[in-house]
Parts: C-alpha cells; structure tokens; sequence
C-alpha cells in the first residue's frame, strides 16, 4: 500500500499543478495552490496548530512545527521533511524501503497507473481544451464561446 499511494503522492503533484494553471478564477487557484504548497512542504499556519509542549506522544503525533491540518499557506515555513512524499518516505524506511523503491511509476501496479494516469488526463483535458480555445482565437480574431479572450478588457 505504502509504495502505491508514494506513487499517487508524487503524480498528485502533477495533477495539482494543472489543477491550478486551469483554475477559472483568482480565488480557485489561490485554493489550489494552498494544496500544492502544503504537499511540497509549506507547513499551515493556524491558531490551532499545537506547542512542542502539547504533545504527549511525539512519534505518533508527529512534530508540530512540520505537520498541521487547518491553516493558510500565506506566511508559512518550508521544511523538506514537511513534505508528503518525505513523509512517506520516512514510513517507508521502517519497511525496508529506500528512496529508489517508492514513488515511482515504474514501481505502480495496473490499478495504480490506471488511476494516475486518468488523474492526469482529466487534469491535462482542461489545458488542451484552453490551449485549442486560444488558438483558434488567434487564428480567426474572434472569441470563442467559452467567453474567453486574449484582450486586456
């Protein structure tokens, strides 16, 4: 389980990404890009988040400064090891498990890839349809009828 869900951790990336370079309004990429933020390793900033001293077990609860559920990316701190995939990473190694056995496709079963790769299409059907849109506005100088425009107004 722990070596297909690296591999969906690291195409979610991707996915997000798109995601966000598709989004239709300010508002839905900011959201977008808090997720994306997050999975790289910005931690939340909230209100919530626990002290060091709130925590009564450490290693199941995980260090505070890295991990956060509620919050804004706004203002928030990179750390590598707040990362997803490192955190998977780090579980994977009391499996026996390195760096080069997780998170690769070549390491996804059937199911996995079939799952990623409809991710990523369904994500890169929305850059194709804009792409094609803007192009065939340039080409005829006429809006299509998404609405869209390449003009300032």
């Amino acid at each position: 389980f722990i070596v297909q869900f690296s591999i969906f951790s690291n195409q979610f990336l991707i996915a997000q990404l798109l995601k966000t370079i598709n989004a239709d309004s300010i508002e839905g990429m900011r959201a977008s890009k808090e997720i994306l933020a997050n999975e790289i390793g910005v931690v939340f900033n909230s209100s919530k988040n626990a002290k060091r001293s709130d925590i009564k077990n450490y290693d199941q609860e995980g260090d505070p400064q890295l991990v956060a559920t509620e919050g804004t990316v706004e203002g928030g701190i990179f750390h590598f090891r707040a990362a997803h995939f490192e955190w998977l990473l780090r579980i994977s190694s009391k499996l026996g498990l390195g760096f080069n056995d997780v998170g690769k496709r070549k390491h996804g079963t059937a199911a996995t890839l079939f799952s990623v790769t409809n991710l990523l299409a369904f994500m890169e059907a929305k850059s194709i349809k804009l792409h094609k849109q803007l192009v065939m506005q340039l080409k005829t100088g006429q809006p299509q009828a998404s609405g869209m425009s390449l003009s300032k107004d």
